[in-house]
């Protein structure tokens, strides 16, 4: 049996084997404290560097495409809600502008008749005479509640979707006003604003369809449907279009459409009417659609004092574009009104569009003189 000084006991869980070594038999004190220091000292944690490492490129450039990824998504999300769908006839139109084998300065220029507000709406203005439309300004008054007068059937308003809500009731108003002098109404609801689009990197930024747009959106439609479209008394309807790529599209549009409607109404015209209106230069002319109105009635013996029969006469008669056309086919107004009812049908009615006009008109004139029979 060993002495103390040459057994050492170790507990087990301590033991390093791949560090233990012999021990002398007549170690001291001093080696054997070094010894078991030796076992029971911890491991220092390996060192580390107080050098930053620079920050990633490629997780930068991740985080960008990401974000990029993002508001791509957004973008197209706000533009498929079902409640800013365009009809089928916008696109349509879009196309046969485009394709037109021309470049924009050798189209055929296109007179329109635009309310004096219009010349503010710089872009919009910028895109008609780009895409070579002629604008004929009148004042606001002359162009019987709407900003653009693209046919004697055809008006257009423009309004900002966004105030819309605000806007609510004399929206309305103004559209079933409009739905007086013209067959066709059409609403064009700015989603983005064209003036929004001199700089590209913020409006691709931009959501403007939300759930409060939406709501006032519905109610705006439901209220179109019942106040406008669904009431008595007016030769028109109205509809909505949905502007979201600037004013260059709407422009396109409305050449489309415009070259489409020309057609429709070429196909009925013959004679002195079909050659008037291939050459449209008489819609230059200043006339003051209200002196038509007023001679109107002081045929039919109506007050023109008294609103509501002026407006009603007003409704059953003509828009500015339209009573520009008849005056230069005509020649004056006793001439025009010295027509039977199927020579004014057979000779208006395809460029004024719907016979209903005339018939309303005529309806009012026989059943108050003796002129017309």
């Amino acid at each position: 049996m060993g002495t103390l000084r040459n057994i050492v006991l170790i507990p087990e869980a301590k033991i390093d084997h791949n560090k233990i070594r012999t021990i002398e038999p007549m170690a001291t004190a001093h080696e054997l404290a070094s010894f078991f220091s030796g076992l029971t000292k911890p491991k220092s944690p390996p060192a580390t560097s107080s050098i930053k490492t620079a920050p990633d490129q490629s997780n930068r450039a991740n985080t960008k495409d990401k974000s990029k990824s993002k508001t791509r998504a957004n973008d197209r999300e706000w533009r498929k809600h079902k409640s800013i769908q365009n009809p089928k006839w916008y696109g349509g139109s879009i196309r046969l502008s485009a394709s037109e084998s021309c470049d924009n300065n050798s189209r055929t220029p296109i007179p329109i008749i635009i309310a004096a507000p219009i010349l503010q709406n710089r872009p919009l203005y910028r895109a008609l005479e780009c895409i070579n439309f002629v604008p004929v300004e009148k004042d606001s008054p002359h162009v019987q509640h709407v900003d653009l007068i693209i046919s004697p059937s055809t008006g257009i308003i423009f309004h900002p979707l966004a105030k819309l809500e605000k806007d609510h009731a004399k929206v309305l108003h103004r559209l079933k006003s409009a739905a007086f002098y013209y067959t066709r109404v059409v609403l064009v609801l700015e989603v983005i604003q064209f003036r929004l689009f001199k700089d590209p990197k913020s409006v691709a930024d931009l959501v403007p369809v939300n759930e409060g747009i939406v709501k006032a959106l519905s109610a705006f439609k439901r209220g179109l449907e019942v106040g406008v479209n669904s009431q008595e008394g007016l030769i028109g309807s109205a509809e909505i279009v949905f502007a979201a790529n600037g004013a260059e599209e709407v422009a396109s549009m409305l050449r489309g459409l415009s070259m489409k409607l020309d057609r429709e109404m070429m196909k009925g015209c013959h004679g002195d009417t079909l050659e008037l209106w291939q050459d449209k230069s008489w819609i230059h002319k200043e006339i003051v659609s209200t002196r038509f109105q007023l001679r109107m009635m002081i045929c039919t013996g109506i007050d023109e004092q008294d609103p509501v029969q002026e407006e009603y006469l007003v409704s059953a008669g003509f828009n500015t574009y339209s009573t520009t056309f008849i005056l230069a086919l005509c020649g004056s107004f006793e001439a025009f009104a010295g027509l039977t009812a199927k020579e004014r049908i057979d000779r208006i009615g395809p460029i004024v569009e719907l016979p209903i006009i005339v018939s309303q008109y005529s309806g009012v004139r026989d059943s108050s003189t003796k002129l017309i029979p």
